[in-house]
């Protein structure tokens, strides 16, 4: 017999939260028995979505899926692993990496499970070369709303797989997965910083791409503005031959909720000119560190989403096409700047093609991520930048998102009617739902 207990659920970036009845299974079992038994629910991995992606609705059931976390095979000479959907990626590459072999796509965070990187389709500093998790997982099995457990892949009723990566949780609870591993040099990074004065800069380092050098990512000074806008450290990478511990413990704790004046445009602006003036003071450096050193720099503080306070935070993250970029980009910044409501974390990559999936957020572009402490006005202001984003052709990350409407889905994700059609033949009485499903439109309200 499954137990249920009283629960609330929160985003990672304590915006959004949810009081639920929730389940801890152990065993497939057990997860088909709390399926049977409830007229809605989701799965919720370890709440690293920011938003409410993860949220079960009023009506809904939360399956806690962390328990559900084994490695159930490996082949040493394919690197391909089958496990869990529970597992975390912090459990993966401290059992592989030391192994040579390495999750292909990482997120800013080990502490995700592998079914919510798939229902999220997670993407990292290498999307041009490696594309995002989804081009890695070979089949999916998924217990679907009937009680079935079925498997999808790309030959095996393929529109049900494609729904399924970055299907946020929607098409069912995802049971198991395989995963094609990389072969990895060491556990260590070849990382090289310099300096770049504006966004011009800025993206010139960006299409001047080293051939080794697989990993592409800036910092950048989001407060910053007239001839400095887009001021940035960028950092290139590759995989170092090396033996460094691999550690993803999570370090010290972030002790307290800091006070809601604690990051304001006065301290943000002196950090970002004092990380600007330390981190690139030589230029260009070049450093072999740890692997978890270059991915996952946040996950060496526990509960460092502390630091926004009680109130939280959102994150806004977009992708702007290419060819709207070196235009729409400085208009973004602009506005990002002139508000004053940005933290220090903002972050711009690159992405490649389009993946395969139907709810796709890739496309050949720049990715721009900040976090913006909830304050009052800043739903809003997030408001102003999802229609900016929808405008210029981009694309809001909903692992990430907290604001888009049902109409700023449609508009950018074209094939929304793919991934509706599935769902439909998938799940026809709403069976699996959350609280951004509705607000999307994705899922009747109760």
């Amino acid at each position: 017999m499954i137990l249920w207990g009283q629960t609330t659920l929160t985003g990672w970036g304590r915006t959004s939260r949810a009081a639920t009845s929730a389940a801890r299974p152990h065993t497939l079992s057990a997860v088909q028995e709390a399926v049977q038994n409830s007229p809605a629910i989701l799965a919720h991995g370890l709440g690293r979505s920011y938003g409410d992606a993860a949220l079960p609705t009023e009506a809904a059931r939360a399956i806690l899926t962390d328990q559900l976390d084994q490695l159930v095979s490996f082949d040493p000479q394919s690197g391909v692993l089958v496990a869990q959907a529970g597992v975390s990626f912090k459990t993966i590459l401290e059992t592989f990496l030391p192994r040579g072999w390495l999750i292909p796509v990482a997120p800013g965070t080990s502490f995700v499970t592998l079914g919510g990187a798939i229902a999220n389709n997670v993407h990292g500093k290498n999307h041009p070369v490696a594309g995002a998790l989804s081009r890695h997982i070979l089949w999916v099995e998924v217990l679907t709303a009937d009680g079935r457990v079925c498997r999808f892949s790309r030959t095996e009723n393929a529109p049900a797989f494609f729904a399924t990566l970055g299907g946020i949780g929607l098409t069912g609870i995802i049971v198991q997965a395989a995963l094609q591993l990389t072969p990895a040099a060491g556990s260590c990074v070849a990382v090289t910083q310099h300096r770049c004065k504006n966004l011009e800069d800025l993206l010139a380092a960006f299409t001047s791409k080293p051939e080794r050098d697989d990993y592409a990512v800036a910092w950048l000074d989001a407060l910053s503005g007239g001839a400095a806008l887009g001021r940035s450290i960028f950092e290139r990478a590759h995989i170092a031959p090396g033996n460094a511990p691999v550690r993803l413990d999570g370090g010290p704790v972030f002790p307290l909720d800091l006070p809601s004046f604690a990051l304001n445009p006065l301290s943000i602006r002196l950090f970002n000119k004092v990380r600007y003036a330390w981190v690139g003071r030589a230029n260009p450096t070049l450093s072999i560190v740890p692997h978890a050193q270059f991915f996952y720099p946040l996950d060496r503080i526990q509960h460092w989403n502390r630091m926004y306070g009680k109130r939280g935070f959102h994150q806004f993250q977009c992708v702007i096409p290419d060819a709207a970029a070196p235009q729409a980009l400085p208009k973004l910044l602009e506005m990002i700047s002139q508000s004053a409501r940005a933290s220090f974390l903002a972050v711009l990559k690159r992405l490649g093609q389009e993946d395969e999936n139907y709810l796709s957020y890739a496309m050949p572009g720049y990715v721009l991520a900040l976090d913006f402490p909830n304050s009052p006005g800043t739903p809003e202001f997030l408001s102003t930048l999802n229609k900016f984003t929808r405008d210029v052709g981009g694309r809001v990350y909903l692992a990430k998102d907290s604001t888009l409407t049902a109409d700023d889905l449609a508009a950018m994700y074209p094939r929304l009617p793919d991934f509706k059609r599935v769902l439909a033949e998938l799940d026809p009485q709403e069976k699996f739902t959350s609280r951004m499903a509705q607000r999307l439109g994705l899922r009747r309200t109760a």
